[in-house]
């Protein structure tokens, strides 16, 4: 397929590099590519283990990716800190050769969530707050019906989706466009479901009560709290959470929907933007291994490992919905933490999101005792992310002995 090109990154300063000039390699798509790995530079050795994974990983990707007939995909890997795999498949939109490449912007979905409670995190800690401050001490016309729970749903009970409100309240008003404030007030008028904190009711408009409570805290805007805060820091020089950005960047993946056995372009909406941190942010793959990196926990000048513990730590049981992820290893707990799923396995815990908007679909999962990540970012819809997901770890754990029992050859002073 036109437009396919991959870039795999080994650790420290190892290679892979196609041959051939690397001019070539970015500009022109190429049938058949052969790996070859790089000389050791400065005496840092690349695990071989760790490079038979990502070798046989990438064949099972392109040959996934071929299968899924989606239109465009990109991938990254994060071990041990390092950027280890990223490669951009295919292209922006379907009948084209505009190729994706490692800046190309992919709209989040509600992978959003994972970066809007981390934000909340470090807040909290900086202002000595706690995440069972009820929603009601900074949102002064909030009310719930009944009535006297208004002073009992927290920020922990929004970022959990155990508000109480019913399952996707309002989240048809979300697509028709309607005033993230406008949405919040609609929620007065909602109906409890069930009192707060006893079950999973999953959100996008009660999650996004996180913005006025944060914009109420610092006196910033919750935009320019996640670009002051989080974007900038990481250097996601990408990364937006605007639907005007998107809409003028020139090196943006367009959307898709499926037609027939293939698919058609579609109109990016402004859907899930008046809920941001529900589902607007806007990255490309190349900024989201640098989000890996701070979420594994290899940025604390940016995200304390505290915070880190504090949103992935299980908040309520949960089905694991993905059947990728239920398939990974049994038996197998789901939970929802603060923004991000957590999936118990006998030797491993997963905690990942996925996303779904406007034709573009996400993943993102790490495992902290590996110091594992992997996202896969798409611009149309199928399995191809989860099922590439999960492809990664298993493939890790056939190779974790190995990886973990290199010692390294000797080398010479």
């Amino acid at each position: 397929m036109k437009g396919k090109k991959f870039n795999i990154i080994l650790s420290g300063l190892g290679i892979f590099l196609i041959l051939g000039f690397a001019s070539q390699y970015y500009l022109s798509p190429s049938p058949e590519m052969t790996i070859a790995q790089a000389p050791v530079l400065n005496k840092k050795i690349t695990n071989p283990y760790i490079d038979s994974l990502l070798i046989e990983y990438n064949d099972e990707l392109q040959h996934e990716f071929e299968k899924s007939n989606i239109p465009g995909a990109a991938v990254g890997i994060v071990i041990n800190g390092q950027v280890e795999y990223i490669k951009p498949l295919g292209v922006k939109a379907i009948d084209t050769n505009d190729s994706i490449n490692l800046e190309t912007t992919f709209r989040l979905a509600s992978v959003s969530k994972g970066f809007s409670s981390i934000l909340m995190g470090i807040i909290k800690e900086e202002q000595c707050l706690s995440w069972f401050d009820p929603i009601s001490n900074y949102l002064t016309n909030f009310k719930t019906t009944p009535s006297e729970w208004t002073d009992s749903i927290s920020i922990v009970h929004i970022l959990s989706h155990t508000s109480g409100y019913p399952y996707q309240a309002y989240s048809n008003l979300v697509e028709e466009g309607f005033h993230r404030d406008s949405l919040i007030k609609e929620l007065n008028n909602v109906s409890l479901s069930r009192d707060p904190g006893d079950i999973h009711s999953y959100q996008n408009v009660a999650f996004s009560m996180v913005e006025p409570v944060l914009e109420r805290i610092t006196q910033s805007s919750f935009k320019d709290l996640m670009q002051n805060r989080i974007f900038e820091p990481l250097e996601m020089q990408r990364a937006s959470i605007s639907l005007g950005t998107m809409l003028m960047d020139d090196n943006k993946a367009l959307p898709h929907l499926p037609r027939g056995k293939s698919f058609r372009t579609i109109p990016i909406s402004s859907a899930y933007y008046n809920v941001a941190s529900a589902g607007g942010i806007n990255a490309s793959i190349t900024d989201m291994t640098k989000w890996m990196q701070a979420i594994t926990g290899h940025m604390e000048s940016v995200i304390p490992q505290i915070v880190l513990d504090s949103v992935f730590s299980p908040i309520i049981p949960t089905h694991v919905r993905s059947s990728y992820f239920s398939s990974f290893a049994r038996p197998r707990l789901g939970y929802y933490g603060l923004g991000w799923r957590v999936v118990n396995y006998p030797t491993d815990t997963l905690i990942y999101h996925g996303g779904y908007a406007n034709g573009y679909k996400s993943d993102i999962a790490l495992n902290q005792s590996k110091d594992i990540a992997i996202c896969v970012l798409t611009n149309a819809p199928g399995n191809f992310s989860p099922k590439m997901t999960i492809a990664f770890f298993k493939l890790y754990n056939k190779y974790q002995d190995r990886i973990m029992n290199w010692k390294g050859p000797e080398v010479v002073q």
